[in-house]
């Protein structure tokens, strides 16, 4: 077999994996013209390149007011209000969390197509764990859990899963988070615990269990996790950047 064919072959099972099906690309018996499916090759690969330039064009676009309010002190929220786009669940896992589509979340996780801690917007900096509790997806939510996600991640305005949960009264989420090691007596970036978030929204029921489990914690009887740990965070990079938390 030629090096032309070797180099066609390891990209046909390459765009394979990432879900491309070049079937004419398969064999050399299924085209006697190599240089054909080079050429056919060359252009496909061009398509995936643009496409990720333009999506990284668009986040950095999209970021550019929060840079200028971070860097200059200057209030954008207006223009931010109007010139934003409304169609914000763009990316495809979030989607996906709105769709229901916990299966194929899972194999992209499996896949390692996507890290489980990973931001999965570029504007609130939402992981799964964050969309799985705002669109109460009790499945996508109990999954990230068995899986190790880190409970502790904040999101772009410094909020972790809990403080998402408490506020808006998502109580057995609360619960599990809590027992798997969550100390709910964190604050949020303007001193809000998780039972004064709960307690702001009414959810009282939330306020209650929390102030047991805050209990707990003070005699001893609930153990909470350092979710600090570096060994305790899977992600990629992506979204961050030197602007972010």
């Amino acid at each position: 077999m030629g090096a032309s064919q070797t180099k066609v072959n390891q990209e046909v099972a390459k765009d394979q994996e990432e879900g491309f099906d070049f079937g004419d690309f398969a064999s050399d018996s299924q085209s006697t013209d190599k240089s054909q499916k080079l050429t056919n090759l060359d252009v496909r690969t061009d398509a995936r390149l643009k496409v990720s330039w333009s999506e990284y064009y668009r986040i950095y676009r999209q970021r550019i007011p929060y840079v200028i309010e971070h860097l200059f002190g200057i209030n954008m929220s207006y223009y931010i209000a109007t010139q934003i786009p409304n169609n914000l669940i763009t990316f495809p896992e979030r989607k996906l969390v709105k769709n229901g589509e916990t299966d194929e979340l899972k194999k992209l996780i499996f896949r390692g197509q996507i890290y489980i801690d990973d931001p999965i917007d570029s504007f609130a900096k939402h992981t799964l764990l964050h969309d799985a509790i705002v669109m109460n997806r009790d499945e996508l939510f109990d999954f990230l859990l068995a899986q190790g996600a880190n409970l502790m991640v904040r999101d772009a305005n410094g909020y972790t899963p809990l403080l998402k949960a408490a506020s808006i009264g998502r109580t057995e989420m609360v619960k599990k988070l809590v027992e798997k090691g969550v100390d709910p007596r964190h604050t949020d970036p303007f001193g809000n615990t998780p039972k004064d978030k709960a307690n702001l929204y009414n959810r009282f029921e939330v306020v209650k269990y929390l102030q047991e489990a805050e209990g707990k914690i003070s005699r001893g009887e609930l153990q909470t996790v350092d979710w600090s740990d570096p060994t305790r965070i899977r992600r990629s990079g992506r979204f961050i950047t030197r602007f972010d938390y």
